[in-house]
């Protein structure tokens, strides 16, 4: 077993900690070795964890990371294979705290529930996503990025922020998929100019611009800027297709997949996209997996047809990650005031997810007797268990404690005044074109 990579990758993680170093390594080892805790402060309890318990909660808190050093080092150690074609995804993940009062900048979040009738909205703090997905889907994401989304801005916003900050380190041009909230104006021209293409679900009641008429030169007054209206909830506006593909997808189903290129948004006619209807003929027809969705192709090149419906299902690998996180590496149970430190800790969260990525290299998978089953692939969770021998036999670039008595504590007369608590932040809509520009 080579592990020559594998120490590479764990000393560019160290070299990423500038305040709290030590403490914030072995928090990291933690989070891979503990595969049985019910809360974040366990952690301090496994072996790589040095410090006291007490250092957990310093470091989240006074600690520091260069976000910008850590995304170079996930580039830098990106499971890509040259030539192939390199897929990533955009989603939001919130995080529900609906009884902190004390934590800033909380707002309503997207909160799916399983009890009908009941809205999936939450309190708490949302965070977007840029990960790249495998294929097939599955778990096996890999995280560039994940970055809390702040009140006075939105999803989409972050999204075309992270990708220009990232895109520009890639090996190959990318194919950015997301879901129907991306499908939007606002992420699409906002990255129109990024080098990226970009396959997204929309949803079926926006509505799109043919190319304008020719003007007559007879004619007076303002040239047409846009053509004809495309709805795809209303099949009267679709007219004749520019393509059309039948085939099965990797399950076996009858697909067919309809074009429509030369589309544009109302705020842009000239940025031109190509518009596919996706129709599978038979399985299930929920909300959940409906028979008709229809995907956004945003790319100089032409749209990929046959591969549209396969390409597009790869996007569902990053709630899988999310998943996994959250159950496994307890994501969304740390309880901390603000938004900074739970951003730290996002940051370890997400370094551990990618050391699962980069030790799957090393083919260890660790199953338990019940799961030798030989067609089911290998799981993170697999290669988590395996962790703790390599790591003990590797070691950690952290420093070892140094003791240096105890605390003398509160000075005598030290009155602890209560936390502050902070209000909802309620977002309105945004100001129209005419209205006055708000003071701040």
């Amino acid at each position: 077993m080579d592990t020559t990579r594998f120490a590479a990758w764990r000393v560019a993680l160290y070299q990423t900690f500038t305040r709290g170093t030590d403490t914030l390594m072995n928090t990291l080892d933690a989070l891979l070795v503990a595969t049985s805790v019910h809360h974040p402060i366990e952690l301090t309890l496994m072996f790589p964890f040095a410090r006291r318990w007490s250092s957990f909660y310093q470091d989240l808190q006074r600690g520091h990371i260069q976000r910008r050093a850590l995304r170079q080092a996930y580039v830098d150690f990106l499971p890509y294979t040259p030539g192939t074609r390199l897929v990533l995804a955009v989603d939001p993940c919130s995080i529900r705290r609906p009884l902190a009062a004390t934590a800033r900048d909380r707002m309503a979040v997207h909160a799916p529930t399983a009890s009908a009738g009941t809205a999936p909205v939450g309190l708490g703090w949302q965070f977007a996503a840029l990960a790249v997905v495998p294929d097939p889907p599955s778990s096996w994401s890999y995280y560039l990025d994940c970055t809390r989304i702040r009140s006075g801005t939105t999803a989409a916003r972050m999204a075309a922020l992270q990708l220009s900050s990232v895109l520009p380190a890639l090996p190959a041009r990318p194919v950015v998929l997301g879901d129907r909230y991306f499908g939007s104006a606002t992420f699409v021209l906002g990255t129109k100019t990024l080098a990226c293409d970009k396959l997204l679900r929309i949803q079926t009641h926006r509505v799109f611009y043919r190319p304008p008429p020719v003007p007559d030169p007879h004619r007076r007054g303002r040239r047409p800027q846009k053509g004809a209206r495309f709805q795809p909830k209303d099949p009267t506006t679709h007219g004749p297709p520019t393509a059309q593909w039948s085939g099965d997808d990797a399950r076996g189903r009858a697909v067919t997949v309809t074009a429509w290129a030369d589309l544009a948004f109302k705020e842009d006619p000239g940025y031109r996209l190509t518009l596919l209807q996706c129709a599978r003929q038979d399985g299930p027809a929920t909300k959940r997996d409906p028979r008709v969705i229809w995907l956004l192709w945003a790319s100089p090149d032409p749209a990929p047809l046959a591969d549209a419906p396969d390409l597009y299902t790869r996007r569902f690998s990053i709630d899988h990650g999310f998943r996994f996180d959250k159950q496994a590496f307890r994501w969304e149970d740390l309880r901390v005031r603000t938004p900074a430190q739970f951003q730290r800790w996002t940051d370890l969260l997400t370094a551990a997810h990618n050391t699962l990525g980069v030790a799957r290299s090393l083919g260890v998978d660790a199953r338990l007797p019940w799961e030798r089953t030989p067609h089911r692939p290998m799981t993170p969770q697999h290669v988590r268990r395996a962790l703790p021998g390599i790591l003990a036999k590797l070691g950690t670039p952290a420093a070892l404690p140094q003791p240096r008595g105890k605390s003398p504590g509160r000075r005598r007369g030290t009155v602890v005044r209560p936390a502050k608590r902070y209000p909802i932040v309620v977002k309105g809509r945004p100001p129209t074109a005419h209205a006055p520009p708000v003071v701040p």
